[in-house]
């Protein structure tokens, strides 16, 4: 009796770790991105870790336990809409006047953001689980932020902070995203008497915010706090919310005082960003240029309402170059290369997508609350920067959330059988 149970507690770890690495290994595959060869993650002359990340999943896709279903796709909404995305991509891609970039968005879906949906959609089974992408999701970010010590101490001015030659938006947003995350699982392990970790994972919070304020985004941290916002009410947290509103009023209303004083700086620069007003002038500058992007894309939509441009030519419409140019937000981008029609065909599969419902045991209105706050975080950016492969974490926080609420009964809103407890 004792060697079963000991080999029954053997298997149970290693299945556990097992589900640790690979959905480390998920949630590392769209950090370092697709399947383009990247000198920044060089393992070679023609290689490099982001390639070897994604044909490792790729493999466990393919060869992993699902290969015979017994119950229906849970995240049918969310995997449609990708499923449709990448087919009407697809099939706007000949002819297109910017075949490279179109080739490089389409093979971004099949080979990386559909693998990964396809393998949370399998292995996301009880609520530890989702706890593990929250764990997972802040590990990243403590991960980022270590990486941008060494650039934070050597900013110059109109510099912003960022990693490994990347954007400063991108790493804002994947900071904010484990913020939240973090957020969420210090509450997980208060309500579970793990007090010391939750103190440490809370302390940690201001420190990547403070990087979040160096790289300079906006719409990063605008997102950070409505997103907050959804957690701190789900756990009644209303004196810290209103604390928070205010901050964000005083945040919005600080570059009216703060112009004069930084207007002859630098206006690229992270924290002078921030206290500037938008320069709508500067048809090349942050404002400026999604101004004219917009304006740009509906003058697209106007001139080619049903099919679009076509895949990646958005930017040779435009007469902005033939490089990877996107108009910074995922509906015009989809609208604008693949038409009305191509937009209507990824939003059908959401008439699936479950419905919102009421919510008794706290542990798991926090979890949901949690989800949410995160597919809202990535909503609003990708309404406001980003292209088409960069949504890949909004693909994945919708997945995460749609999963969650499937879990729930429809009448009762209660944890069905092992969605239950504190995970």
């Amino acid at each position: 009796m004792i060697d079963r149970n000991e080999k029954q507690t053997s298997s149970q770890r290693h299945a556990a770790w097992s589900r640790w690495f690979w959905d480390g290994l998920a949630l590392a595959c769209l950090l370092a991105g697709g399947w383009s060869f990247d000198r920044r993650l060089a393992l070679g002359a023609d290689f490099s870790v982001n390639q070897f990340l994604c044909a490792a999943l790729l493999l466990r896709v393919l060869f992993g336990a699902w290969q015979v279903r017994r119950e229906p796709v849970r995240g049918r909404a969310t995997l449609g809409a990708v499923v449709a995305c990448t087919a009407v991509l697809l099939a706007r891609l000949p002819g297109s006047a910017n075949p490279e970039y179109g080739v490089f968005k389409v093979v971004a879906y099949l080979g990386l953001i559909l693998p990964v949906l396809v393998y949370v959609e399998a292995t996301l089974r009880e609520p530890r689980d989702l706890q593990r992408w929250f764990v997972l999701m802040a590990l990243a970010a403590v991960g980022l932020l270590l990486l941008s010590l060494r650039h934070a101490f050597d900013l110059e001015q109109g510099e912003r902070l960022a990693i490994l030659g990347g954007g400063p938006n991108v790493f804002a947003r994947l900071v904010g995203m484990g913020v939240i995350a973090t957020l969420v699982q210090a509450t997980l392990w208060h309500q579970s008497g793990g007090r010391r970790a939750a103190t440490i994972a809370w302390v940690a919070i201001p420190l990547a915010v403070l990087a979040m304020v160096f790289a300079g985004s906006k719409a990063a941290l605008l997102a950070l706090v409505l997103a907050s916002l959804v957690v701190l009410h789900a756990v009644g947290a209303r004196r810290l919310a209103r604390v928070l509103i205010i901050g964000m009023i005083a945040g919005v209303g600080i570059p009216i005082v703060a112009h004069p004083f930084v207007q002859h700086l630098n206006k690229d620069g992270g924290i002078v960003r921030l206290l500037r007003l938008p320069d709508f002038e500067d048809s090349f500058g942050s404002y400026g240029s999604r101004v004219r992007f917009t304006l740009g894309s509906l003058e697209q939509i106007r001139a080619r309402p049903w099919w679009g441009v076509g895949t990646g030519a958005w930017g040779n419409a435009l007469g902005v170059g033939m490089e990877g140019a996107y108009p910074h937000n995922l509906a015009i981008e989809i609208a604008s290369e693949t038409g009305l029609v191509g937009l209507a065909i990824v939003l059908v599969p959401f008439a699936w997508f479950p419905r919102r419902r009421a919510i008794a045991d706290p542990v798991v209105r926090l979890r949901a609350a949690g989800v949410a706050a995160i597919a809202l975080f990535w909503a609003i950016n990708v309404s406001l920067s980003g292209d088409l492969v960069d949504s890949r974490y909004f693909w994945l926080a919708l997945l995460l959330l749609e999963l969650h609420a499937g879990s729930l009964p429809r009448r009762t809103g209660r944890p069905v059988v092992g969605s239950g407890g504190r995970g």
